[in-house]
């Protein structure tokens, strides 16, 4: 929140040439550096970040601050007075390689107007007043940034008649309204202002240059060291590509085999098949020889146990009388075959059955009671709850080895993997989120360092 601007003490700023040059001692210059702008004058701002830190986050004057009126103008002649302004700002900075002012009209990327050689950011009401910025972009990277008020006209808008005030100077992001304009003076000369200005950017030039010099060198240190994490994790992704086509090569070959073996035994029931075929041929053909027994009213026992049975499985009477037969299975013992496949009519005991009748096997033996299932947990579940225990181990990595940090986030990849194959991802988000935001962290951690170093 702004505090209250003074609008009764103001200093006036005259285009005049017989008023004493400020000093800009080396006292002066220090204390810029101090305190808590310590690093203002040294990074640079944008129009954007000036909206919103010096129009919402923190007060333009303190509260006994005096508003220094240094530049007068109206918002339809802001153009002429930026023009003039930067005109004489260059004269001042004659000699030190340092223009001021840009060459641009119109619209700016940011979407900002740039007009008389600066940029003209949009009006803000402050504590009530209509606030607006102008900015002066240097040749050296720097700028130059004039706060204007409008005391005229309606306190939240400014129209083009509306009267500009210049009350307020920065260098880059640090305040200085008080070097440039005297302490001991109500009276000010362009000359006075344009020359103090320029002697502080010349001054802050190589200071400034070295530290955007700095910040460009571990900005790029930083996005090598990316590039390469990024350029590992992709030879890791190729290398877990490989290891899965190797497994999937691997099963096939197994399956492959299975299958082969599974061919061999049909190959071999086939043959069995095909001589049991020939069998009951045989004695079919034998049968139409003898002579054919009387039809008696009643089934016989044999019989009747031959239909409970072929009653479970599907099978004829017939077909079940003439396995019997052929296996020499006496009527008692198929009698007691049918007894115990109605008292334990399972899924399990039907299939032996029909196998053994189809196959010309023998009484196979027959269960009273299904297995139990099996109650050990699935893999997948025990390999997520490995997972689990890892990610919430993760945050307590303190590292600054690439490589052990390099290995903990193919870990994490890992775990995920096992979380999504046990279907429980969703649930356990969070912990992937924090355990890949403490690895991300820790590869900060490694590049500031190596920036430092």
């Amino acid at each position: 929140m702004l505090k209250t601007i003074n609008r009764n003490s103001g200093f006036i700023l005259s285009s005049r040439q017989d008023l004493p040059a400020i000093q800009i001692t080396d006292q002066i210059f220090q204390d810029l550096h101090s305190d808590e702008g310590e690093h203002f004058m040294l990074e640079s701002l944008s129009l954007e970040e000036f909206t919103s830190t010096y129009f919402y986050d923190v007060p333009a004057l303190p509260e006994e601050d005096l508003m220094l009126e240094a530049i007068t103008s109206t918002r339809s002649r802001l153009a002429a007075t930026m023009r003039a302004f930067v005109r004489a700002l260059n004269q001042s900075l004659n000699g030190t390689g340092i223009t001021a002012g840009n060459d641009t009209a119109g619209e700016v990327e940011d979407g900002t107007k740039s007009i008389g050689g600066a940029n003209i950011g949009r009006a803000r009401k402050v504590q009530g007043v209509a606030v607006m910025p102008a900015q002066i972009p240097l040749s050296d990277g720097q700028s130059i940034t004039l706060i204007f008020h409008s005391p005229s006209g309606n306190v939240g808008t400014i129209t083009a008649t509306d009267t500009l005030v210049a009350f307020r100077f920065l260098l880059n992001k640090r305040d200085v309204t008080n070097v440039v304009s005297p302490a001991n003076g109500r009276d000010i000369s362009l000359k006075q202002v344009t020359m103090a200005l320029s002697n502080l950017i010349e001054r802050n030039t190589a200071k400034f240059q070295k530290a955007q010099a700095r910040q460009a060198a571990v900005k790029n240190e930083i996005a090598v060291l990316q590039e390469q994490g990024d350029k590992l994790e992709q030879q890791l992704a190729l290398v877990d590509s490989g290891d899965e086509l190797k497994a999937s090569v691997t099963s096939l070959s197994q399956q492959l085999n299975t299958l082969n073996s599974q061919a061999t035994k049909q190959e071999d029931l086939n043959e069995d098949l095909q001589k049991q075929i020939e069998i009951a041929k045989s004695e079919a053909e034998a049968r139409k020889q003898k002579p054919v027994p009387p039809v008696e009213n009643e089934p016989s026992p044999f019989m009747i146990a031959a239909a409970a049975v072929a009653a479970r499985t599907g099978h004829t009477e017939d077909q079940v009388a003439h396995w019997a037969d052929t296996k020499n299975i006496s009527s008692d013992e198929l009698s007691e075959l049918s007894e115990k496949l109605s008292a334990h009519p399972t899924e399990r005991n039907v299939e032996r059955l029909k196998t053994a009748i189809d196959f010309g096997e023998g009484i196979p033996a027959l269960t009273e009671t299904e297995p139990e299932p099996d109650k050990t947990p699935p893999e997948a579940d025990a390999q997520a709850q490995k997972a689990i225990d890892y990610l919430k181990g993760i945050t307590e990595l303190d590292s600054v080895d690439l490589v052990e940090i390099r290995n903990a986030r193919g870990a994490v990849r890992e775990a995920i993997a096992a979380l999504t194959a046990a279907g429980i991802y969703d649930e356990n988000e969070e912990l992937v989120n924090t355990a890949v935001q403490h690895l991300s962290d820790l590869l900060a951690r490694v590049a500031q360092g190596g920036a430092a170093a």
